[in-house]
């Protein structure tokens, strides 16, 4: 399964076509660049891609594995029992990558929410062990005995440290947001350093420390109180709690 596709994308700016049928498939470990003059759309594409920008036609796939029926039935399950609850979020805030941004709009569809995709959201880069299975990944970068959080992840992508500190800012810019209840639709990797970010806990060495589990469905419940600069852990849920039809 290709990491990106773009399938007959389109994008009109103003009165301008900027982008027009656009079609591209990027594999896992590819380097690709785009090459042209200016006012080619290498932009507008980039900015689809990344979910600035919706495309007028078109369909563009990212990370291309779409939530199964029983991912989609845990996410339903999950929307009705906060609408029965009467939990309500002013804005739903989710990963670009296409199984969290599906569960997000099944969640925001239910619970009638806005969704607002965000690519510093998306899960850690593994860099060349993309896509590998773990016997894959052993076999071809064996670990080393020793491994310090600065450490690159998969040889070339996100160690413990850069992701921690990308967590850090996500979080600073969903604490510069207007005072209201977010939603938060991301990956394990990450939301495990948001944890570590929000608790004063300091990245280490080996991966070693504490492991949150967020499971399919899985939710964290957070408050922050700025005037005090207090967090309260309010919950933390795994999925097997998390009802879904038969």
């Amino acid at each position: 399964m290709s990491l990106l596709n773009l399938d007959g994308v389109s994008k009109r700016v103003g009165t301008v076509v900027d982008v027009d049928g656009g079609e591209a498939t990027v594999d896992r470990g590819e380097v690709v660049g785009f090459l042209g003059p200016n006012g080619a759309g290498k932009s507008t594409t980039m900015r689809m891609i990344t979910q600035f920008l919706e495309p007028d036609r078109g369909a563009i796939r990212l990370d291309g594995v779409p939530l199964t029926e029983a991912g989609r039935a845990q996410a339903r399950a999950l929307a009705g029992r906060w609408l029965k609850e009467k939990t309500k979020f002013d804005l739903v805030v989710s990963s670009p990558l296409i199984r969290a941004k599906e569960t997000a709009e099944i969640i925001a569809g239910v619970l009638k929410v806005p969704v607002e995709a965000d690519p510093i959201w998306m899960e850690r880069s593994a860099g060349q062990i993309s896509g590998l299975t773990r016997e894959e990944a052993l076999a071809r970068f064996p670990e080393p005995e020793f491994r310090t959080p600065y450490d690159a992840f998969g040889q070339n992508g996100e160690g413990d440290w850069e992701l921690y500190l990308r967590a850090g800012t996500a979080l600073h810019q969903l604490l510069r947001r207007p005072a209201g209840r977010y939603l938060v639709v991301t990956h394990g990797g990450l939301l495990n350093k948001v944890m570590y970010a929000v608790l004063g806990i300091p990245v280490q060495a080996n991966f070693n420390g504490p492991s949150f589990r967020f499971g399919n469905a899985g939710f964290a419940g957070l408050a922050y109180f700025p005037a005090r600069h207090q967090w309260q852990f309010l919950r933390l849920e795994s999925p097997e709690w998390v009802e879904t039809p038969e």
